[in-house]
């Protein structure tokens, strides 16, 4: 996968707390980051190639 620099805003309480976890899990800010978007992206694609099991009817029946 090509990678590309790319500068995004994000609250500076989450930026601390993003390079506080990055070095407790000995790994780079930009590589959690891209787990993360790529999780992201495999469910968006996942539910929208999923197929659901049909709902369930409601139908009263009369006995005869």
């Amino acid at each position: 996968m090509k990678k590309k620099r790319q500068n995004f805003t994000i609250d500076v309480d989450l930026v601390n707390w993003l390079r506080n976890y990055a070095e407790e899990e000995s790994r780079t800010m930009s590589s959690l980051v891209n787990s993360l978007l790529l999780e992201l992206k495999r469910k968006q694609k996942g539910s929208q190639n999923e197929v659901s099991p049909p709902k369930p009817r409601n139908i009263l029946k009369a006995n005869d």
